[in-house]
């Protein structure tokens, strides 16, 4: 996988993952490949675990039924926009810092499941408000996604997921 720096002894564990997603959230293999082609170099860099990642597509794809590459540009309009200042000024409006205790930008990962948790805590109204103003239209519809149906193997984390 682009961007993972995979070697080949790990292919057949990424690829048994990619089965178990592929059979439990109505997505196939081929539209997790093409979209986390589209989006799996920028993912990694911005911080986000490939599982997690593999975790985000599934539940993007799976929901919206639309083409894994649909969903992994969506993905990657989300990851870009967390970094403009003017998302962050939105986060911080939504008391979400994009910052850590020491000033360093959280990564993608981060950003994403603390918008997953404060999401979870709007009224209906408000979500759709705000997943349309925060991380942008596509960016909008992939937060909505992943916070809609998170796949979760740790509590109130978005888009973690134990194979």
């Amino acid at each position: 996988m682009a961007g993972y720096s995979l070697q080949a002894g790990q292919l057949a564990g990424v690829l048994g993952s990619l089965n178990t997603i592929s059979n439990t959230y109505q997505v196939t293999v081929k539209q997790m490949l093409d979209g986390l082609g589209r989006v799996a170099p920028l993912a990694q860099q911005a911080g986000i675990g490939l599982t997690e990642l593999m975790g985000f597509e599934a539940v993007i794809t799976g929901r919206t039924q639309r083409p894994g590459a649909e969903a992994g540009q969506a993905l990657k309009s989300l990851i870009v926009r967390l970094n403009k200042p003017e998302t962050q000024a939105a986060l911080e409006t939504a008391g979400i810092s994009p910052t850590n205790r020491n000033g360093e930008l959280k990564t993608a990962s981060q950003l994403i499941n603390e918008l997953y948790l404060a999401y979870n805590r709007l009224g209906a109204a408000e979500r759709e408000e705000g997943g349309r103003h925060l991380p942008g239209r596509a960016g909008g519809r992939a937060a909505r996604r992943i916070h809609h149906q998170p796949i979760t193997g740790r509590p109130g984390v978005a888009g973690s997921h134990e194979l």
